[in-house]
């Protein structure tokens, strides 16, 4: 599915993902759900300001881990 790009949306969804990330990393408060919602609120921000999905820098991160140029 494509999202259309707009930068201050895709701002706040990363924002709300982080926030939502770090409420969920506080002990005995709904971790598995609020972590994986904030993922994915982080994913869809990412899309909408231009930037390509988190797993994508994830991998390239790893990639770039073992290969040396």
């Amino acid at each position: 599915m494509y999202y259309y790009q707009s930068k201050p949306l895709g701002i706040t969804f990363i924002i709300l993902g982080l926030v939502a990330v770090i409420f969920a990393l506080r002990p005995l408060l709904l971790p598995i759900i609020l972590i994986f919602g904030g993922i994915y609120l982080i994913n869809l921000g990412l899309q909408m300001y231009g930037k390509p999905p988190l797993i994508f820098t994830i991998q390239e991160l790893w990639i770039r881990s073992f290969v040396r140029f």
